[in-house]
């Protein structure tokens, strides 16, 4: 008969002050009887553990007790943390947070105990007497029950972690299965009228907020923080970047049947970032995962798709001891990756790093495209100086006039350099962009084994109009460093007949000839149309009066502060 009128009284019969269990959840009575496991089912009697009307509890007695006695000084608010760092205004948090807690089911020596017990109480806790004889029995004698066991079908240690019928231990055992029989299906309330989401505020249902039921969330195992959390190199990535994407809790943890799962997590990389592969990447084989040894190998995140051969490893070990700082960026792809430019990321990707190579935005690395500056890059951002966009330096660093990327570029576009002209446009040799991310003005970037080069006498419009006047025919000899045909070093007609020895019409990129007039392009004077022989520089004034003058000087003049010549632009300017 006393377990049947037990059942009865499911609801409150003790009206006292609700208290919370922990972490500042505050519940009436009725929330106490839940947020666990009954394995019994919600109104099947059980034996009582204790005699209910001699036990009390954190819900109506202990509670109460201890923020009149106690939460004064023990508790944490705007003003401060709790004194000697002990709440008491919650039940978990009474219970200690500490190793071991303050609070240990059926152990007299619990440090919470001792620090009450009359005969070794401090200053501050003399005359406690009642509050040590009412928390000796909670503890000792009734297991630190949060609830009444006289009007629960759960038991003392429903919610203290450390003992055997904790909720979540029960649920470890048995499936939500038990828990749905008295919280609804959805554990929202159901028949017992409380909702598990009280608690459990993003739902035990939800994988975003139950994962801390079963595992840590992240789980501390491998490399799992660094791959949640996020870091130096990457934003955070979701479970389902690795892992099935589960739709439910129940879905996730528990099989068919609704026993607990106890295989080895299932690892999923077929689709998601993993599975990513760029549009100018070389996928060797499908992402996969060896659970045997503990690596994954062809996935984007680690640079397999590029195979680059300056990578440390795309093959990263799950249990590896954490890189040195010196592999930080080389792990995944080379630094720069392929030898496709110089270390100055930032001259490229500078949203995405800083001039010390750290990220400053890891929502744009590894985020599946690559982020080359933006639009408004000026030029001498990867390659030049402040005083101008052509090298030096190149791509690469150098300034050496002897590497292909620096060899003459300043000859040119610096003027009155060799007094024979003003500056030569980029536009005579390359195609300029409109914006630096104009296609194909980077090339093939970082595809393997690709060398970031410039088109040099491109056919296209607006390249190249003073090197192909009169007929010329520029060329471009990689191999040997060399151009050709270029009307600015006597290509064309009728400059291309001048056959007066000596001259240098085929000059060499990064070790030329003296570029002074009568050497490289046309003889002095040039023998075609009649030139007469035996001239002197100083006799070109008597035909070309608007270019020369009589001390043989090339006449230059300024136009919106740039020099500016008839010499060497296309037309002939005889009288």
């Amino acid at each position: 008969m006393r377990h049947r009128v037990r059942m009865a009284i499911l609801t409150r019969s003790r009206t006292r002050k609700p208290f919370s269990w922990g972490h500042g959840m505050r519940h009436s009575l009725t929330a106490a009887v839940v947020i666990a496991v009954s394995m019994l089912g919600c109104t099947k009697a059980r034996p009582l553990v204790n005699d209910p009307r001699a036990c009390p509890d954190w819900q109506n007695d202990i509670g109460p007790l201890f923020q009149e006695k106690c939460s004064q000084c023990h508790s944490s608010s705007d003003a401060g943390p709790a004194q000697g760092g002990y709440d008491t205004t919650t039940y978990n948090l009474a219970l200690g947070t500490g190793t071991p807690p303050d609070v240990i089911a059926g152990d007299p020596n619990s440090t919470l105990l001792s620090v009450l017990n009359p005969a070794t109480a401090t200053t501050s806790h003399e005359g406690m007497a009642d509050v040590y004889a009412q928390a000796t029995k909670w503890v000792v004698d009734c297991r630190a029950s949060y609830l009444d066991e006289a009007t629960s079908v759960h038991t003392a240690g429903v919610l203290d972690p450390a003992q055997s019928d904790f909720h979540g231990t029960a649920v470890r055992s048995t499936n939500l299965g038990v828990c749905q029989n008295c919280h609804g299906e959805n554990l929202s309330g159901g028949a017992a009228g409380v909702s598990c989401f009280s608690c459990h505020q993003l739902g035990v249902m939800d994988p975003a907020g139950a994962c801390g039921v079963c595992h840590a969330s992240p789980p501390p195992t491998g490399k799992h923080e660094i791959h949640s959390a996020g870091g130096a190199l990457a934003k955070s990535l979701a479970c389902s970047t690795c892992h099935p994407d589960h739709q439910s809790g129940q879905d996730h943890a528990f099989a068919v049947d609704g026993s607990l799962r106890t295989d080895p997590a299932q690892v999923s990389l077929i689709a998601g970032l993993a599975a990513f592969t760029p549009a100018n990447g070389t996928r060797l084989g499908p992402p996969a995962w060896d659970r045997s040894g503990q690596t994954c190998s062809n996935v984007y995140c680690h640079g397999a798709t590029y195979t680059d051969s300056a990578a440390v490893t795309n093959r990263p070990s799950w249990l590896a001891a954490a890189r040195p700082a010196s592999q930080t960026c080389t792990f995944c792809h080379g630094l720069p990756p392929n030898g496709a430019g110089g270390t100055r990321c930032s001259n490229c990707h500078r949203n995405v790093v800083d001039a010390q190579a750290n990220l400053i935005n890891t929502t744009l690395h590894l985020n599946g495209t690559v982020d080359f500056a933006d639009p408004n890059t000026p030029c001498n951002t990867c390659h030049g100086s402040a005083s101008s966009p052509a090298p030096p330096p190149d791509l690469a660093g150098h300034s050496d006039s002897a590497a292909v990327g620096v060899g003459q570029h300043q000859r040119h576009v610096t003027a009155p350099l060799l007094d024979i002209r003003g500056p030569i446009q980029c536009s005579e040799c390359h195609q300029v962009p409109a914006n630096v991310l104009s296609p194909g003005h980077l090339g093939q970037g970082h595809a393997p084994g690709a060398v970031a080069v410039a088109t040099v006498f491109p056919n296209v419009t607006g390249s190249g109009t003073l090197a192909r006047a009169q007929s010329a025919s520029p060329t471009w000899d990689a191999n040997l460093v060399t151009c050709s045909g270029a009307y600015c070093h006597g290509g064309g007609e009728p400059l291309n007949t001048d056959h007066t020895p000596g001259i240098q019409q085929t000059p060499n990129w990064v070790s030329p000839d003296s570029g002074e007039c009568g050497t490289a392009c046309h003889g002095i004077p040039p023998q075609f149309s009649g030139h007469p022989t035996g001239v002197a520089r100083t006799g070109c004034v008597a035909c070309h009066a608007k270019t020369i003058d009589a001390a043989g000087n090339i006449i230059f003049t300024s136009v919106s502060g740039v020099l500016s010549t008839t010499h060497m632009n296309g037309v002939f300017d005889g009288d």
